[in-house]
């Protein structure tokens, strides 16, 4: 999935470090709801237990210029049969945000869970 400014990827256990880089940003913890740093341990761990979860969809949201991972989009609780589900979006750190990277995020996971 791809915009103007960013693609949307599967999340990788590579994506760690980003991971771990966001939660050591006071800033973004607070806005994530995010309660402490973790490890980077902890975060592979969580990667690896996500991405095998057939109940949800999660994004890495990269920069088409230069691949970097600056944010991610989760879309959780899928509930097929009912057409319902729950969607999180969360900017790495806080000079990614205002930029119109989350608005293109946004369009691409709706047509992606529209069509």
């Amino acid at each position: 999935m791809k915009n103007k400014q960013i693609y949307l990827r599967k999340i990788r256990i590579e994506d760690a470090l980003a991971y771990q880089e966001s939660s050591t940003n006071e800033e973004i913890r607070y806005m994530t709801g995010t309660p402490r740093e973790y490890t980077l341990e902890e975060i592979k761990t969580h990667i690896k237990r996500i991405i095998e979860d057939t109940s949800r969809e999660d994004y890495a949201i990269c920069l088409n210029e230069t691949k970097e991972m600056i944010g991610e989009l989760s879309i959780l609780d899928i509930d097929s049969p009912n057409h319902a589900a729950v969607f999180r979006i969360a900017m790495n750190h806080t000079n990614h945000t205002g930029k119109g990277f989350g608005t293109e995020a946004m369009e691409l996971i709706i047509d992606h869970v529209f069509n």
